[in-house]
């Protein structure tokens, strides 16, 4: 079996190559990656065959596509930005078509295709929603809409063609292993690991390990397709708790401070023209929402039981420290 993965390089990719290396051995095991994009260098990676291009790109997708069992589409852009709309719908949603079609010209059979929690409809309660919640995200959710596109779009040109395509919906992802010190979860246990006094978003979200989201991915490759998308949800906690979780985790103590939404949502709006905005106003009006997911069906689907967690912040705190905190 040869399989290619998208993205690799991300967050998610660095957990499951790995896995999918061991399992499969790592010449069945392909990457398809940003020109210039850094990947690890220890084993499995420089044993690993690497395709570069841009998946707006189908030409540069063909050579990688090629010959592969199975395609785990990771690659994907996240950005609450009103600016970033285009660049969003280009890469979620078109590029997520040409993976689509570029599988079904090649005879792949097998699309594992990852979308978002936010591809889904919500519930500004506590009530978690499940796959057949209406979508209902305001239109300036853009990265939500561009995910629900390219999920439309994958499930679309499946049916069609008749590719199995299984769809994997994550939460917001944590837990231990992100090379990258600039992520928005590691720039958090920065913050945390220096404040005495934060500030709190008054919502909740749905998070999910990591380390159950490769898992799940990896049982995908050969598990019977769901018939419906797949929520991974670990856990839907409070913002304040995720904050209260890590520091306790870091063993410090914070005073948390709440804000209301219509403030950060404010501050989001006059935020949005730097580059790399701390929050947005999309953001900003989410921050007091309580946006819980249902993730059963997919654990019960998969047979996988999730982290608790607790666990998930502890193993990614001892990380973070470990990595870019000791010394």
């Amino acid at each position: 079996m040869r399989i290619l993965v998208t993205g690799a390089g991300g967050f998610v990719g660095t957990v499951l190559v790995p896995l999918l290396a061991d399992r499969y051995g790592p010449a069945a095991v392909r990457l398809f990656v940003l020109p210039g994009e850094r990947l690890p260098d220890e084993p499995p990676w420089p044993e690993l065959a690497v395709f570069r291009g841009d998946i707006r790109m189908p030409e540069s997708l063909r050579p990688a596509v090629s010959g592969c069992y199975v395609v785990v589409h990771l690659a994907g852009l996240i950005s609450y930005r009103l600016c970033d709309r285009r660049r969003l719908f280009e890469v979620n949603a078109r590029g997520a078509a040409n993976v689509a079609r570029v599988c079904i010209e090649t005879g792949v059979s097998r699309l594992v295709h990852f979308s978002s929690t936010g591809a889904i409809g919500f519930r500004r309660s506590r009530v978690p929603a499940t796959p057949a919640t209406p979508y209902n995200w305001p239109g300036i959710f853009h990265y939500m809409a561009s995910k629900r596109a390219g999920q439309e779009h994958v499930q679309r040109l499946c049916r069609k063609h008749g590719l199995d395509a299984v769809v994997l919906n994550p939460a917001a992802i944590m837990g231990p292993g992100d090379p990258n010190p600039e992520s928005p979860h590691n720039r958090l246990y920065a913050l945390v690991s220096r404040a005495r006094v934060m500030p709190t978003f008054t919502g909740g979200l749905a998070v999910v390990d990591v380390r159950d989201v490769a898992a799940i991915a990896a049982a995908a490759i050969e598990a019977a397709p769901p018939a419906e998308p797949c929520l991974l949800v670990g856990a839907n906690v409070g913002y304040s708790d995720v904050l209260r979780s890590i520091a306790a985790a870091m063993g410090r103590r914070i005073r948390l401070i709440p804000v209301p939404a219509v403030l950060l949502a404010g501050t989001g709006l006059l935020l949005e023209s730097l580059p790399e905005p701390p929050l947005t106003l999309a953001y900003g009006l989410m921050s007091g929402w309580h946006c819980y997911y249902d993730g059963e069906s997919a654990a019960a689907h998969f047979r996988h039981t999730y982290r608790s967690f607790t666990q998930t912040v502890a193993d990614a705190c001892r990380y973070y420290t470990g990595r870019f905190a000791s010394g």
